[in-house]
C-alpha cells in the first residue's frame, strides 16, 4: 500500500495481490484488466478523503492537467462478489472536479458504506490492512461518453454461452442504470460475431457532464428517438471488450463501457454474472 502523509493510496495497476476484502469487487475486477491490458480509466483506490486528495495530486500529474475530471464510486467488499451482487446500493459521484470536492464525496461514500454496514466480514486479512472503520472507495478518470452501455459474455436471461447481448445508449449510461430510457439491444453469436437481433433504443433524451462537472440532460437528435447508439464496427469492438473481460476476470462477464468522443472504448466494470441460470 502506498501510503501518503495523510492517508492510504492504491493504485489500479498496483492492485494485482491485493485481498478483494481490503480493495473491494471492483477495484479488484478493474486491476484484473488493467493486469490484462485492457483500456481502464486511470485511478485509484483510497478509505480517506485525506488519501483522495493526495491521490488526486497524483491523478493530476499522470494526467498533465491541473484538476482533472473524475468518477467517485464505492468499492465495497459486498457489492461486486464471485457468487453475488448489490450493485446499486451505494453512491456514485459523477463529473468531480478539484481535490476539495473529490476528497468530500469519499468521506460521503464512506458514510454511506459505513451506514449500509458494508465491509462487515468482508474477508480474512482485510483488517490488517484497511484503516480502522473505513472502507474502500474508487476514483478515477472521468469517461466523456457519447455512448455507453452493459455487455455479458453469456445471454443473462437464457443462460446461452453462445449469445452475447449488448445494451446501449447515448450519452453517459446513467440514464440506462436509472432505467430511465429503453436501450439499444444487440444479440451477437458468441463464435462468429454474427449479430442476430438489433432492437433500436427508445431514447429520447441523453446525459452528458460539463466542463464543470455538471451532469446535464439534452434530447437525442431524431424525433422518434430510435436513433441507432452503434455502428457494425463498434459493435464488433464491445464483442471483444467482452470476450476479454471475460477471460481477465476468470468468469462470465457484466461488462459496463463507454466510448468517448475520440472513439476510444474504455471498460469501467467488470463482474461475475451472478444470476446466470444454467444454460
Amino acid at each position: 500500500m502506498t501510503r501518503s502523509d495523510r492517508g492510504p493510496v492504491r493504485w489500479l495497476d498496483d492492485l494485482a495481490e491485493a485481498p478483494v476484502g481490503l480493495v473491494g469487487g471492483k477495484a479488484a475486477g478493474l486491476a484484473a484488466l488493467v493486469a490484462a491490458g485492457l483500456p481502464v480509466p486511470t485511478g485509484f483506490v483510497t478509505w480517506t478523503p485525506e488519501g483522495a486528495r493526495d491521490g488526486y495530486a497524483v491523478l493530476a500529474h499522470r494526467c498533465d492537467t491541473h484538476d482533472p475530471l473524475v468518477a467517485v464510486r464505492s468499492s465495497s467488499p459486498v457489492e461486486d462478489g464471485a457468487t453475488r451482487s448489490a450493485a446499486g446500493l451505494l453512491p456514485t459521484e459523477l463529473g468531480v472536479r478539484g481535490a476539495d470536492a473529490v476528497a468530500a464525496a469519499v468521506e460521503r461514500i464512506v458514510a454511506a458504506e459505513a451506514n449500509l454496514g458494508a465491509g462487515a466480514g468482508a474477508g480474512a486479512g482485510a483488517g490488517a490492512e484497511r484503516p480502522p472503520g473505513q472502507f474502500p472507495v474508487l476514483v478515477q478518470v472521468m469517461v466523456r461518453a457519447i455512448a455507453a452501455g452493459v455487455s455479458f459474455s453469456a445471454h443473462p436471461v437464457t443462460g446461452a454461452r453462445d449469445r452475447i447481448v449488448i445494451e446501449a445508449v447515448h450519452g453517459l449510461g446513467v440514464l440506462l442504470t436509472d432505467g430511465r430510457v429503453v436501450p439499444e439491444h444487440v444479440v451477437v453469436q458468441r463464435h462468429t460475431g454474427v449479430v442476430l437481433l438489433a432492437r433500436a433504443p427508445r431514447q429520447r433524451e441523453l446525459a452528458s457532464v460539463t466542463d464543470a462537472g455538471v451532469t446535464q440532460i439534452a434530447r437525442v437528435d431524431g424525433g422518434s428517438g430510435q436513433v441507432p447508439v452503434l455502428s457494425a464496427a463498434q459493435v464488433a469492438r464491445v464483442v471483444d471488450l467482452t470476450l476479454r473481460s471475460e477471460v481477465a476476470i476468470g468468469a462470465a462477464a457484466d461488462v459496463e463501457w463507454a466510448f468517448d468522443s475520440r472513439g476510444q472504448l474504455w471498460v469501467v466494470q467488470a463482474r461475475p454474472i451472478t444470476t446466470l441460470p444454467a444454460p
